[in-house]
């Protein structure tokens, strides 16, 4: 799932100077891992929780490993009709990409053996079924991408990937951001359905999927702003 909206055909007038910065930031994908790493930090603030720093640099280096794999992975074995300039650039630039993985990989283990223990074993979980993912996606004998929607799939693991650093450190942050990560959930589904439509050629069913979509997020962000909450306890 791309965070930062995809650019077909991007001039090198358009990448140079200030107003290249952001397109070079999505093309290595570090978009990803930036959003993630703000809205855990914004999980956290939002009900008094200190998630911690090294938490937070596990998800950002294992959010870019995912997407350089994602997208290496999509260069090589999809149809060139399904590719866009973040997949070609992954392509020219694969042997620098993982070298770069390479290293991070290391940097990631080290912190995790250093990481909260709650929050290893719940980043443990979101790695297995990332990993299924990945399985379900890119193995020609799974072929699950075609009953199962991906974007469904990437919107549900990058919302709970976020909230690990927030409701990790305390057993009752579960319940009580559970309803707010479900709706980040909707969201990040809504951005890579937008991203697909926007991104095809010819209208799709998926063009019809938005306005829904993004219609029943307002719905229910509404109702959840209308629920009071319970008061912590003295």
């Amino acid at each position: 799932m791309a965070l930062v909206a995809p650019v077909p055909t991007v001039s090198e007038r358009t990448r140079s100077g200030l107003w290249g910065i952001p397109i070079h930031w999505h093309f290595l994908s570090l978009d990803a891992p930036t959003v993630a790493v703000l809205w855990a930090w914004a999980f956290a603030s939002a009900d008094r929780l200190h998630p911690s720093l090294i938490t937070l640099a596990v998800l950002g280096a294992g959010t870019w490993l995912l997407y350089v794999a994602d997208r290496l992975l999509d260069s090589r074995f999809s149809p060139p009709r399904d590719l866009r300039e973040r997949h070609f650039f992954h392509a020219r630039h694969r042997h620098a990409l993982l070298a770069g993985s390479a290293a991070t990989g290391v940097l990631l283990l080290a912190l995790i053996g250093i990481m909260p223990a709650a929050a290893r074993r719940e980043d443990t979980l979101v790695f297995a079924i990332a990993m299924l993912y990945f399985a379900g996606v890119h193995l020609p004998v799974v072929r699950v991408r075609r009953w199962f929607p991906r974007e469904l799939a990437v919107g549900i693991l990058f919302a709970c990937a976020a909230a690990v650093p927030a409701w990790s450190p305390v057993l009752s942050a579960h319940s009580q951001l559970a309803a707010p990560v479900l709706l980040f959930a909707g969201l990040c589904t809504l951005n890579c359905i937008a991203i697909e439509a926007w991104e095809r050629p010819a209208p799709s069913a998926l063009s019809i999927t938005i306005p829904i979509v993004a219609i029943s997020l307002a719905i229910a962000s509404i109702a959840l702003m209308l629920i009071p909450r319970d008061r912590k306890s003295t």
